[in-house]
């Protein structure tokens, strides 16, 4: 009888193994296992909490109770240690709140996660997945539905293996493209060899876009659902080539188009056009030589005789036109958009405080109807 009485002192005075001993409301850690998240937390840190580390396994009504309100007011979600391998479909589709750069939402991805399920990152808001160990396989639509900017997936800092390139994410050799983060997508980092299925998947094109002629394998629905598109309703006509001399082989849907509004044609290398139309995947695609005319791109537009002339100061970018801006809009490196700026005039000025790291996007549209895209650094 004294033993049990004794256990049970004990009991009361330990605390619960389901959860530390969160101090600060606003960063809490808990341990998920029979016990649901929402259990675990207390009224105090449900109201406060912008930092949750969660370990153990979250099941399906733990990314309910994420969904249905706790995602949009966290600023991390930490999950790095958790005991998840694959994130189930929808586990995070839904639309955050906050404004860039106001309010950003980070999900640290597990560091043992081999799967991203269907949607299961398809958060429509300023959201970025910090990705803690190797590349996961993905089903569709992970990151963004279609005509979404959706979520953008970045490494750690601890993980070596990637890096960025202008909000792409490739290895760190730069052999692999795996992600593309921009929503409006006007290159492709050189010298890859492979893209990584849905890489390209729900992306605009805008301008001319050319696959690599390094790449020699682009995989599952790498370009799938791909648009062409304006930035802001305006621009030169959108298209894709591909340098390669030898057709890329290609995997599952790489250029499915279920709404019919992806590229129509694909230019290729002159000498190759009768390979790539006899090849799988390539002849079911309208295929034209690189010679063939074509609507001036972005490149083709800096790369012929530029119509701004580009000078700065410690305060600003002076933009210098030889015909009239109309509309000046900032995108940050991930495409989203930061402002949009009406005009009149041969000369604008851009603040730099208004620019966001490591480089934001300005297109420039003129009262011809053209348009040219700057990088421009804060």
């Amino acid at each position: 009888m004294r033993t049990l009485l004794l256990a049970t002192m004990l009991a009361a005075l330990l605390p619960r193994a389901s959860a530390q001993d969160n101090a600060d409301p606003t960063h809490v850690t808990v341990n998920v296992g029979a016990e649901r998240l929402e259990s675990l937390l207390t009224d105090e840190q449900k109201q406060s909490v912008t930092h949750l580390t969660v370990t153990g396994t979250l099941q399906e009504a733990d990314y309910a109770y994420l969904r249905a309100g706790l995602l949009n007011q966290l600023k991390e979600l930490n999950l790095r240690d958790a005991d998840i391998d694959t994130i189930p479909e929808h586990a995070f589709h839904c639309t955050l709140k906050g404004n860039i750069p106001d309010f950003e939402h980070t999900i640290v991805l597990p560091v043992g996660l081999k799967h991203l399920s269907n949607y299961s990152l398809s958060i429509v808001g300023y959201c970025s997945a910090e990705l803690t160990g190797a590349y996961p396989t993905l089903g569709r639509n992970v990151f963004n539905e279609f005509n979404d900017t959706g979520c953008s997936i970045m490494p750690s800092e601890s993980n070596d293996d990637y890096k960025m390139d202008l909000g792409i994410l490739i290895s760190a050799e730069g052999d692999i493209i795996y992600r593309n983060n921009n929503f409006y997508m006007d290159t492709i980092p050189d010298h890859a060899h492979t893209i990584y299925a849905n890489a390209f998947e729900n992306c605009m094109i805008v301008g001319s876009v050319s696959i690599p002629a390094t790449v020699d394998s682009i995989g599952d629905m790498a370009f799938a659902n791909m648009q062409m598109g304006y930035t802001a309703g305006a621009g030169p006509i959108p298209y894709l080539l591909c340098r390669a001399t030898t057709p890329p082989k290609l995997g599952k849907d790489v250029f499915l188009d279920e709404k019919r509004k992806g590229p129509r044609e694909i230019y290729v290398p002159d000498e190759s056009v009768d390979l790539y139309k006899s090849t799988e995947g390539w002849k079911d695609k309208s295929i034209l030589g690189l010679s063939v005319s074509r609507p001036a791109g972005i490149k083709g537009v800096q790369a012929g005789n530029p119509s701004i002339t580009v000078t700065e100061n410690a305060d600003a970018y002076i933009l210098q036109a030889d015909k009239n801006i109309i509309k000046v809009i900032l995108y940050d490196a991930t495409g989203r958009l930061l402002s949009s700026i009406t005009t009149c005039s041969l000369k604008k000025e851009i603040p730099r405080n208004t620019l966001l790291a490591p480089v934001s996007i300005a297109r420039v549209n003129f009262a011809d109807g053209t348009s040219e895209t700057l990088k421009l650094m804060p």
